[in-house]
C-alpha cells in the first residue's frame, strides 16, 4: 500500500489482533477513533472493553495508559517486548462509525 491511511475491512462480531513488535513502531502506540487524528484532534476515540492493549500478550491492569508509556522506553528496552493490540469490532462500534469507518 501507498499512502497514510489504508482503507481496512472490518465485520462486526470479530476480533483483529494489529502486531505492533516491529521496530518501526517504536514512539508509535496504536490507538483508535472514530474521526482522523483522533487523540490529537480531541475527537472521540475507541476506548471500552472492545480494545485490549497486550504487552508480551498480557493486558496492562490500566489497559492504554500502561500500553502506551513503554513506548517511550529506550529502544533497546522496548524491543525486548512484544506488543499487540486486539479490537473487537461491536455493533456499537459500528453505528458509531463515520460512514462505517474507524
Amino acid at each position: 500500500y501507498e499512502g497514510v491511511q489504508p482503507t481496512l475491512t472490518m465485520k462486526v462480531g470479530k476480533t483483529y489482533t494489529f502486531d505492533q513488535t516491529n521496530h518501526t513502531n517504536w514512539y508509535h502506540p496504536l490507538g483508535f477513533a472514530y474521526y482522523p487524528d483522533g487523540a490529537h484532534e480531541g475527537v472521540d476515540e475507541v476506548e471500552d472493553d472492545s480494545l485490549v492493549y497486550l504487552i508480551n500478550g498480557v493486558q496492562p491492569e490500566e489497559n492504554l495508559d500502561g500500553y502506551e508509556p513503554e513506548f517511550f522506553l529506550p529502544r533497546d528496552m522496548w524491543m525486548e517486548k512484544e506488543y499487540s493490540v486486539q479490537l473487537t469490532i461491536t455493533p456499537e462500534i459500528a453505528a458509531q462509525a463515520q460512514g462505517g469507518e474507524i
